[in-house]
């Protein structure tokens, strides 16, 4: 039986109230020399100390708040906070056997662990059961060699050992190794021989309960491509899915390939119909559909496995209204992928408000893109009434994106932006999407950006960033023409009548 005198830092993250409650969970385990460190992720929540001992039995000086700055490393921030020579991540929504703390701490000292590693179980809401993840390793001492060679051959095992939950620390060890406990872990993070590993489930991971899932996918002649498209889709950990194709007029064998997928797969819907362009199919498929979240995938684009259900989660467990994943860029004619520096964070997921979400996007570097894409939002903000009536994609135009994802960031009240590439946008030639640009691609962009400013200034929204870029978005164009020699088409002249209005707009509020 260990003495308490080694402290436990704990960290917990809160996303909203009722994250508070997994407190109550805490201060009914055996081990009480602990440290509660509450990371705060909501703004509209005012957490005090006082306020959080005074309804649990938890000594003031033993619990901090660290309200998450979005701009600031959480990692390197909440270890100046850590007091414990051990500490422990935890998820809001699980639950803790009142001997966890203990049994990983006895472990850890038994064999002088830098990482103590717990089994555990899932509990399923959506089905009621408890699925027991056990004997992951055979041996009570782990070897680093051990873990990488898990991580890269057992999909469970790398599951397991990504997320930072279920297992104790030495702090000393994750101060010197540079861990970041805000970001998932990866092979680096367990470079140590030891490891322990307790043979006893001790943590239950609440599976939150699914929700239908529309996702639309608008098909047009790729026929080259839809298979590893409606795979990628098929192949989804989320399951509770509703498959829109809209097939806009192929003329090779997409439609039949749509078809035949359908013929195997009942989560699959097929809407036939003329060509109308990227936008009708899109708006098609938001008029078809039931699910209580939407997402949109490009045809000749993947997903992830996990995409849908790390969108989702994260979604649920911050209640947020657009949940925005990272891409990578695939280059169909170099076969190369690209990782954009411009997505990079500082932290593993940041709670965001509309405003905060369309400053990014306008940052030259920002990393949330205007694409529909790689996003999942609530299917009501397409539908409701305000401040927007129902939001549907302009047609007969080109950056359609560029046209609407404001007025979803407007109607949102929180977003969250995951850290994780999940999306695999494909550049190719002959895309809706894709191909160089032209004259009208390029009018139809700037048309997008001036109705967006319009919007802005009639909700008197601060169009600092907005202004910044779309001066540099003209004169990106401007460039462009010029060295395609193209000075004499009506969009040039277009693009030097808007440099000279908007010349001085800059230094104006």
């Amino acid at each position: 039986m260990l003495t308490e005198n080694k402290l436990v830092s704990l960290l917990l993250p809160i996303y909203n109230e009722t994250s508070l409650t997994t407190i109550e969970n805490i201060c009914k385990q055996s081990y009480k020399n602990i440290q509660l460190i509450l990371l705060n992720y909501n703004t509209d929540i005012n957490i005090q100390v006082p306020d959080v001992c005074s309804h649990y039995p938890l000594d003031e000086e033993n619990v901090d708040i660290l309200n998450v700055d979005p701009e600031s490393p959480l990692g390197r921030d909440l270890l100046k906070l850590v007091k414990g020579q051990y500490l422990i991540s935890l998820n809001h929504i699980d639950e803790l056997d009142d001997s966890f703390i203990e049994t990983a701490l006895n472990s850890a000292e038994q064999y002088q662990s830098d990482i103590v590693l717990l089994e555990n179980c899932d509990f399923n809401e959506n089905d009621g059961n408890y699925y027991f993840h056990t004997n992951l390793f055979n041996e009570e001492t782990v070897t680093a060699e051990t873990v990488n060679k898990h991580f890269q051959t057992f999909p469970r095992h790398k599951t397991y050992l990504t997320n930072p939950y279920c297992k104790l620390f030495k702090t000393s060890y994750v101060r010197d190794n540079n861990i970041d406990l805000a970001h998932d872990l990866i092979p680096k993070s367990y470079e140590t021989d030891k490891i322990s590993y307790v043979k006893e489930t001790l943590y239950v991971y609440r599976k939150i309960k699914e929700e239908l899932i529309s996702v639309i996918v608008p098909v047009y002649n790729v026929e080259n491509y839809l298979h590893e498209c409606l795979d990628s889709i098929l192949n989804q950990t989320y399951q509770n899915l509703e498959i829109i194709l809209v097939n806009d007029g192929s003329t090779d064998s997409s439609g039949k390939i749509c078809d035949d997928y359908a013929a195997k797969d009942g989560r699959i819907k097929i809407i036939h119909q003329e060509n109308g362009g990227l936008s009708d199919a899109r708006n098609k498929g938001l008029d078809a559909m039931t699910g209580q979240f939407v997402t949109f995938v490009d045809s000749d684009d993947y997903l992830g496995n996990h995409c849908i259900e790390t969108l989702y989660i994260h979604a649920k467990t911050c209640q947020a209204d657009i949940a925005i994943g990272k891409y990578i860029e695939f280059e169909e004619d170099n076969k190369l992928f690209v990782f954009p520096n411009s997505q990079n964070s500082v932290n593993k997921i940041e709670m965001l408000t509309g405003e905060q979400c369309l400053e990014k996007c306008h940052r030259y570097f920002s990393f949330i893109a205007v694409t529909a894409w790689a996003k999942l939002y609530r299917a009501n903000l397409f539908n409701d009434n305000t401040p927007y009536k129902s939001i549907r994609y302009p047609v007969d135009v080109l950056h359609e994106d560029q046209y609407t994802t404001h007025k979803l960031f407007f109607k949102s009240q929180k977003n969250i932006f995951v850290d994780e590439y999940l999306y695999v946008y494909r550049r190719r030639e002959n895309s809706i999407t894709k191909t160089q640009l032209s004259e009208k691609r390029i009018m139809d962009e700037i048309k997008g950006f001036e109705e967006k400013i319009i919007d802005f200034a009639l909700l008197n929204k601060d169009m600092t960033y907005l202004k910044e870029y779309y001066i540099y978005l003209l004169n990106q164009h401007k460039t462009y023409l010029e060295n395609h020699q193209q000075q004499d088409c009506e969009v040039y002249e277009y693009i030097g009548k808007r440099l000279m209005t908007y010349f001085n707009w800059q230094d104006k509020p």
